[in-house]
């Protein structure tokens, strides 16, 4: 197969996602309805991508993906994320004191309310379970196959991450703006730890704990509707 038409394939991949993405944000559907609509849109993507890999006979090696991940790059990858979970905490408790007086800062104890399906073991199982599959879609099937098709761009580094920092913000579009908003932090972070360490794993990881510390620990979902409701 020609270099065009394994270019035209997989571009044609990452705007069927893109579309797929504006269709389901303009849909009327509730935030649960919402939330199928974007699981099955993302599943089927990940196996359109599959598809692709499988069929341009597109290895793990030219993606220059790698599976060994040495001490350092693991150090630096936890040590990065506990800071972000602190400075998550430090923005909580200036939020809490500065405009949401009598609120927790933990919030924890939403894990313990039986019918909170918000805050439930299957929701943070789901969680978990999504991480990988988040980051399959963003880092490799977006940013790294755009990186394999045009490697010879000096830009094209600068060009993937953009794509793949707005493509996380994004998925997140389903639940407010605001979190979208400050998820474009979070993506051009791990999208460029994951042009420098190209692997699926560390990115993983960081994005469950952060994940984790932010929603379920410390309630940013709840302070993010808090926020629109004063804006509005």
């Amino acid at each position: 197969m020609e270099e065009a038409q394994k270019k035209f394939i997989i571009l044609a991949s990452l705007v069927f996602l893109f579309a797929i993405i504006f269709v389901h944000f303009l849909t009327p559907f509730e935030r649960n309805g919402n939330s199928l609509v974007s699981a099955g849109a993302f599943l089927l993507f990940s196996l359109i991508a599959c598809w692709v890999m499988f069929y341009l006979k597109i290895s793990l090696k030219q993606l220059q993906l790698r599976i060994n991940v040495s001490v350092k790059e693991w150090k630096v990858t936890l040590l990065t994320a506990l800071f972000i979970c602190l400075g998550l905490l430090l923005v909580k408790i200036l939020a809490v004191e500065s405009f949401f007086k009598g609120s927790p800062i933990f919030e924890s104890s939403h894990l313990l309310n039986e019918g909170n399906t918000n805050f439930s073991v299957y929701s943070i199982l789901l969680y978990l379970m999504f991480c990988p599959v988040q980051v399959f879609i963003v880092n490799v099937a977006t940013q790294n196959m755009l990186l394999y098709l045009f490697a010879n761009n000096k830009y094209i580094h600068i060009i993937s991450t953009i794509c793949a920092t707005i493509l996380f913000a994004a998925f997140h579009l389903v639940i407010n703006w605001l979190l979208a908003l400050s998820m474009l932090f979070f993506g051009l972070y791990w999208s460029i730890l994951f042009y420098r360490h190209r692997s699926v794993l560390t990115i993983s990881v960081s994005h469950m704990i952060v994940g984790m510390f932010g929603f379920y620990c410390l309630g940013y979902l709840k302070l993010f509707n808090q926020i629109i409701s004063l804006i509005h």
